[in-house]
């Protein structure tokens, strides 16, 4: 066993940081700590606000006729919206009242899509 000995070494060798230079330390690691916020952020923060506002689009402009498809994966065509609850028609003599918010997207066809 020759790895507990090999760390105090290991940390024996390491340079020092001089007496009175702790300011120097902050202002050197400062840019690195800019450089990380900013590719969280637009890696994390952007792509999720993105999201939510495409998702918040597609709850304002759904209507009577649009086929859905749920966050349980249940797919149906929109038979009446009211203020936080849609009406799905999943097949002529069914009809499942769901939240609006667990509408995941549209299914099938868009509009504007070429295919």
């Amino acid at each position: 066993m020759t790895l507990p000995l090999s760390i105090p070494a290991a940390l024996a060798a390491l340079p020092l940081q001089a007496e009175g230079g702790g300011l120097g330390g902050l202002t050197s690691q400062l840019p690195m700590l800019i450089l990380v916020f900013a590719a969280f952020y637009f890696l994390m923060i952007r792509p999720q606000q993105k999201a939510r506002k495409e998702h918040e689009e597609l709850l304002t402009t759904l209507k009577k006729g649009d086929e859905v498809v749920s966050e349980g994966g249940i797919v149906g065509t929109i038979f009446a919206v009211e203020d936080e609850i849609v009406v799905l028609e999943i097949n002529d003599k069914t009809r499942m009242r769901i939240k609006k918010e667990s509408i995941s997207g549209r299914y099938g066809k868009v509009e504007g899509d070429a295919s």
